[in-house]
């Protein structure tokens, strides 16, 4: 049984494929979904120090839009009777979906392949 499902989406019609699948989940097991979009750093500062955290910067520009984008998606899944929330992180994207999942204590995280073609399926299925 799932209670929560995490779902990233990064804006991309390939993302939004799981959409239909997430709802008809959600609504038979009457779970929450979490939305959520990662913002990627621009810039990783190197620092000599191995222990020292990395330092990212941020193009804080599209951060309104993702809000939006998430808004969007978060009031279709309400206007069908599905408990969804909406989170914007900030980081390396594998790392920030791993936090996202864990913070929200999903049993679920949704996502549809990278649908790779030509000599990327062979090297990386």
């Amino acid at each position: 049984m799932y209670r929560t499902i995490l779902v990233p989406l990064d804006g991309s019609e390939r993302a939004e494929a799981i959409i239909p699948h997430v709802e008809n989940l959600a609504q038979h097991e009457h779970a929450k979904v979490v939305l959520t979009q990662v913002i990627e750093p621009v810039s990783r500062s190197f620092v000599l120090d191995p222990d020292a955290p990395p330092k990212y910067k941020f193009d804080t520009s599209g951060a309104d839009t993702a809000k939006a984008y998430l808004a969007r998606w978060q009031k279709k899944f309400e206007l069908q009777g599905i408990n969804a929330e909406t989170l914007l992180m900030w980081g390396p994207t594998v790392e920030s979906i791993i936090h996202a999942a864990n913070e929200a204590k999903a049993d679920l995280i949704a996502v549809t392949s990278q649908g790779r073609s030509g000599l990327a399926q062979v090297f990386y299925g």
